[in-house]
């Protein structure tokens, strides 16, 4: 189903800036996030174009667009990247989304791809805190210090 969902996400019923709404929704969730980072690797390059600026044929999907990138804070590609991302945990995942990226650029992301690395890096250190809350909570209960 998951499957289903990300490929209607990208035809040409599904307007740019839902493609990505949709893909970073279903990578948020535990069961989507491998689905997604694999769909979006396996359609790389038809998103990069996707996402590529281009003359639209209308002005007001264009001003639409704009208008979602300015109040977003950036470029949808760059929105999908980091969404798609984020939310791993582990340094193996890390590496694997900076191997990628080195060897698919994508002009303007940089940030992104940095952004979305240290979100990953950061949840794996925060598991690894959380793992040792346990030994924690009862050393303060002990009254050890």
């Amino acid at each position: 189903m998951i499957k289903h969902i990300l490929e209607f996400s990208i035809s040409e019923d599904v307007r740019k800036q839902d493609t990505a709404a949709i893909m970073i929704a279903i990578a948020k969730s535990k069961a989507g996030r491998e689905l997604s980072w694999n769909f979006f690797r396996e359609n790389f390059t038809f998103l990069k174009n996707r996402f590529v600026s281009s003359n639209e044929s209308s002005r007001i999907q264009m001003i639409i667009i704009t208008l979602y990138i300015y109040f977003q804070g950036s470029g949808l590609g760059s929105k999908l990247i980091k969404g798609v991302v984020e939310d791993f945990a582990t340094e193996d995942k890390a590496q694997e989304v900076i191997d990628f990226f080195k060897a698919n650029m994508y002009s303007g992301t940089d940030r992104a791809i940095q952004q979305g690395v240290e979100s990953i890096r950061m949840n794996e250190a925060w598991l690894k805190r959380e793992r040792n809350l346990p030994a924690l909570q009862d050393y303060l209960e002990a009254d050890a210090f």
